[in-house]
């Protein structure tokens, strides 16, 4: 499978609330378009955002959006059916500070499956310098889980963890209508049972003597966008 991610700000006009209402109404359009995607998941923000998430992970973005189709051609066939609808496209302006946020397509790579509900953060990051795109991808999709699954005390605490490498395989202009198409070759969604979780173990010493230092070696932590959900809503194409 294949999907955009897409890291939604609020237009400067809203306040979040009134951003959430307007998503859900956006999404339901496209979910009920004859190009609608295979699925749409409308990921939304903690409510309040506990202060450790926030330090963790910031709060830059008030949702994360999932466009999921079969692959890159229907991607692009059902983006340019959606970006000609005028009305999807207006909705769109209104809700959403589109040069402040950020999408892109990806392919699917499952690691761990999630159980149907958990506390899910995303992060997406750009590659290390001293890689190529390829070489980077690979190296995260097969030597990077091969040493976590050896942190047999942080393992547990993780019971979701799916890959979306990046591929620049969108038209033109695609995905304008919803977000500043940028592109990001890493993107991951962990998933943890709570909040105290999340914390234990990313500030576990073998994260961060082990795990830590190999995602440094691969790609930029320091240049990620990060989301935490626990609550998302979803459509899936007929029904």
């Amino acid at each position: 499978m294949w999907r955009i991610t897409a890291f939604l700000k609020r237009h400067p006009g809203l306040t979040r609330k009134e951003f959430i209402l307007q998503a859900e109404a956006l999404m339901t359009r496209i979910a009920d378009h004859r190009g609608a995607p295979v699925r749409v998941i409308l990921n939304l923000p903690m409510d309040p955002l506990p202060v450790e998430l926030a330090t963790m992970f910031g709060d830059r973005f008030d949702a994360v959006v999932e466009l999921w189709f079969a692959d890159a051609p229907s991607a692009n066939a059902a983006l340019a059916q959606l970006a000609a609808d005028e009305a999807i496209g207006a909705l769109a302006a209104s809700a959403i500070d589109q040069g402040g946020s950020h999408a892109w397509l990806a392919e699917v790579v499952p690691q761990i499956p999630p159980p149907p509900a958990f506390l899910k953060f995303v992060v997406a990051g750009q590659m290390a310098d001293n890689f190529t795109l390829a070489e980077a991808q690979e190296y995260w999709r097969t030597e990077h889980p091969r040493l976590f699954l050896t942190v047999t005390d942080f393992v547990p605490y993780i019971v979701g963890y799916t890959q979306m490498h990046g591929r620049n395989e969108l038209a033109p202009g695609a995905i304008d209508w919803l977000a500043a198409h940028d592109f990001y070759p890493m993107c991951a969604e962990m998933g943890l049972r709570s909040v105290e979780d999340v914390v234990t173990a990313y500030s576990m010493p073998s994260y961060l003597a082990i795990i830590r230092p190999d995602e440094e070696y691969f790609s930029k932590p320091g240049e990620m966008l990060s989301f935490a959900s626990d609550r998302a809503l979803a459509w899936d194409q007929g029904g």
